[in-house]
């Protein structure tokens, strides 16, 4: 009968909510998965490709910090830090992929699809820096380990979808919905080449191109990262735009990288120096200038092209 035909249906999808709910809500915000239930269709099993932006963080210290601490005081500090931070994720709109130790996986722009993912991802960013600022400043642990975040954004075509374990006869089905694909690797060795700039954020052109003007960036160095065929040109996240001024360093730094490719290294050197006259410190410019000084003993190819190759993540 209707009846039972519109009986069944109700209890289908009570189900399926029920499952939608309890299976994101782990990693999603609470807006979002409602959402998420109310059009489930914009989840699909399996994978899918789609473009998104992808974001590794990880907590600058904290290896040196839990050398010579507690496993408890480890335990306090990271459910802390990891709870503080995802729901700085979950309030810009994006999803907790995993934790690895002190490092957090996220992205922005799935399940639900969201045209200004890498926006948001900049924000998220940014909120998070400001958040651990705010823990330091609360906390005597934080305090006394002067933790900072260090974060690679990566924004392009990515497979996304529920992937892991079909089950059989011993084993029951394990899925985990996840990210996969050369984008996510290009966010993780981004996080990793902070350290070479003494950069807190890096990303790559796609996401300073979507991000558009709401976003401070500076254009850092066009660099060969392992595993990828081509040059990427990488680009530092530094505020949002409505921040207060003091970028005038910017101009002047992304002026003396246009010297550095043309091989003009007095140009180049002198406009690196003055980056950090007025920014107070600048370990960007202090590579590029120690770079310099090794080109000008020893002059680079002929098709070297401004390509800084990196060497580690």
């Amino acid at each position: 009968s209707a009846g039972a035909v519109t009986a069944y249906r109700s209890i289908t999808e009570g189900k399926q909510k029920r499952y939608l709910r309890k299976a994101f809500s782990h990693y999603l915000s609470p807006e979002v998965v409602e959402q998420l239930i109310d059009h489930p269709e914009q989840l699909k099993l399996g994978g899918e490709r789609r473009e998104i932006t992808v974001s590794f963080c990880d907590l600058a210290g904290f290896t040196t910090f839990s050398e010579r601490r507690t496993p408890e005081e480890l335990v306090e500090i990271l459910n802390i830090y990891l709870t503080e931070m995802t729901e700085v994720i979950q309030e810009n709109r994006g999803t907790v992929d995993k934790y690895e130790g002190d490092l957090i996986m996220s992205f922005s722009g799935a399940p639900v699809a969201l045209p200004d993912h890498a926006l948001w991802a900049c924000r998220a960013t940014l909120a998070a820096q400001a958040r651990l600022a705010r823990l330091r400043a609360q906390h005597p642990l934080f305090r006394e380990a002067s933790f900072s975040n260090r974060t690679g954004l990566a924004t392009g075509p990515t497979l996304v979808g529920n992937m892991g374990s079909m089950g059989s006869a011993r084993t029951a089905p394990h899925f985990n919905y996840t990210v996969m694909g050369d984008n996510v690797n290009l966010a993780s060795r981004l996080e990793g080449i902070n350290r070479q700039y003494d950069t807190r954020i890096l990303c790559n052109a796609r996401t300073r191109e979507l991000a558009g003007k709401e976003i401070v960036f500076r254009e850092v160095d066009l660099v060969a990262v392992k595993g990828k065929s081509e040059a990427t040109r990488i680009y530092e996240v530094l505020a949002r735009g409505d921040a207060l001024g003091g970028w005038d360093w910017v101009a002047v730094y992304e002026e003396a990288l246009g010297y550095y490719r043309a091989r003009k290294w007095g140009e180049a050197k002198k406009g690196f120096r003055e980056v950090i006259k007025r920014r107070g410190d600048d370990g960007a410019s202090e590579a590029m200038i120690k770079r310099i000084s090794q080109w000008i003993i020893a002059p680079p190819a002929e098709d070297w092209g401004g390509i800084h190759h990196l060497t580690e993540k």
